[in-house]
């Protein structure tokens, strides 16, 4: 199994001039800038880990992450689960940032548009650190990054790229009183720059793999990605 180095941070910022939380969730989680030793529990069968919610008591919000992987291995679904326990509906800012450990190498080889520049436009992007001349193990593998769906009832509002680190950011996310939102998003690497675009183009489309063991109040809550009530699949 060959890993990239690769981190992820998720931040919250509230809206109305609000301090800004710096939550980072990583492949080992970061939280509030220090690592403590958090736990986690296994669902799904063992393939996702539900990493135990963490206080936002700035803004009132719950955050938590899970990280599904199928059998097959060929991807990562993240759920970022924000709850709000309060009985005010909370509205802030999503952002995720992924450092890719490319350095100055990295490069976007293929969008969702159609175009090599990352933008608020793009569902999803593939990232590698050469032409795809000299695939993995002459090179990193290449990186799929699947941030939204079409239809969806919230897009990103930001999304850049400077060097190593992809931003992208949902901006007023309203977290209703009592009640959820979650952004899904999804990562993969492969050794091929076809793969890993193939990998895009298909998780895009919310294949049954993509939706495995998504619970109804799950499905309902997704605010990037328009999912059938039912769970149900195009392809």
């Amino acid at each position: 199994i060959v890993r990239r180095r690769h981190r992820t941070v998720f931040r919250l910022k509230a809206l109305l001039a609000r301090p800004r939380l710096d939550q980072r969730a990583v492949h080992r989680e970061v939280l509030f800038g220090q690592e403590p030793l958090l736990t986690g529990l296994l669902e799904d069968g063992g393939r996702e880990v539900a990493i135990q919610p963490q206080l936002a008591s700035t803004f009132g919000l719950h955050v938590r992450r899970k990280v599904y992987v199928p059998a097959d291995g060929y991807m990562a679904r993240y759920l970022e689960v924000l709850t709000n326990s309060t009985a005010q509906p909370i509205t802030v800012d999503v952002q995720i940032q992924s450092f890719l450990g490319s350095d100055s190498n990295t490069r976007v080889v293929a969008t969702s548009s159609g175009d090599t520049t990352f933008a608020t436009d793009d569902l999803w992007l593939v990232t590698d650190d050469d032409a795809g001349t000299s695939p993995h193990p002459g090179s990193d593998p290449t990186l799929a990054h699947v941030i939204g769906g079409p239809g969806a009832v919230m897009a990103v509002g930001l999304a850049t790229r400077a060097s190593d680190v992809l931003t992208y950011r949902w901006i007023g996310v309203t977290v209703p009183a009592g009640g959820r939102a979650i952004i899904m998003h999804f990562a993969a690497q492969h050794f091929t720059q076809p793969q890993s675009i193939a990998v895009a183009e298909r998780l895009v489309q919310l294949p049954p793999e993509a939706m495995a063991g998504l619970s109804p109040e799950e499905i309902r809550d997704v605010v990037n990605f328009a999912i059938p009530a039912d769970g149900s699949s195009p392809l």
